[in-house]
């Protein structure tokens, strides 16, 4: 592709300002339509198409993965199949379970299924984050940087995202979920040293 860019073969690729139009443009076409919002990212005709998988998927539940590419978690244990169809039909035909990787998951993988799960349905409720754990109350300044930002609204309840939030959905979510982190381990990392200071006597 870089090299047909250079040669002028190929337009270049959209700018933000242009993507964002484009997806503001997609989604109040596809509203004008009747289309039903599943997600921040699919729309349904008709109850036939309902994206389970993707919302099951970001919410937590087990999923035994089925198929070339497919992943899936079952009792804190990730997986994925190998993506590219000629060596997952190679490993099936020789009776090998087709698997590209096995991991353990995060300890926090039940916050960030949360946290998917909702912001994929273009919503985040801190609070529920907070009763999970309480270190994670200290995620309420980026709920308010977001809100000055127009990225999401508070409703009383919880943060609804904008159309600007939408877009930038998948970039959100990647960041609340390394605050997590942060905040989690450094908590971790702090109660590490306090235990080593009072060992010291």
């Amino acid at each position: 592709m870089i090299k047909l860019k250079k040669r002028g073969n190929l337009s270049p690729a959209a700018t933000t300002k242009e993507q964002t139009a484009m997806f503001a443009f997609g989604k109040k076409y596809l509203d004008a339509l009747g289309y039903k919002r599943l997600s921040f990212c699919h729309w349904a005709r008709n109850n036939r198409e309902r994206s389970l998988y993707n919302t099951l998927a970001r919410g937590g539940v087990h999923l035994f993965p089925f198929g070339c590419g497919a992943g899936g978690h079952v009792d804190g244990i990730s997986t994925m199949l190998h993506r590219t169809l000629p060596m997952y039909e190679k490993m099936v035909s020789a009776g090998q379970k087709p698997l590209m990787f096995l991991q353990q998951e995060s300890p926090y993988a039940r916050i960030a299924d949360r946290i998917q799960a909702q912001l994929n349905q273009c919503r985040l409720d801190l609070e529920d984050l907070a009763r999970m754990d309480s270190r994670l109350s200290d995620l309420q300044w980026l709920g308010d940087l977001w809100e000055e930002y127009g990225l999401w609204k508070h409703n009383g309840y919880l943060y609804h995202l904008t159309e600007a939030g939408q877009f930038w959905e998948v970039n959100m979510t990647q960041t609340v979920l390394e605050c997590v982190e942060l905040l989690m381990e450094g908590a971790e990392q702090g109660k590490a040293a306090e235990a080593r200071v009072a060992e010291q006597g």
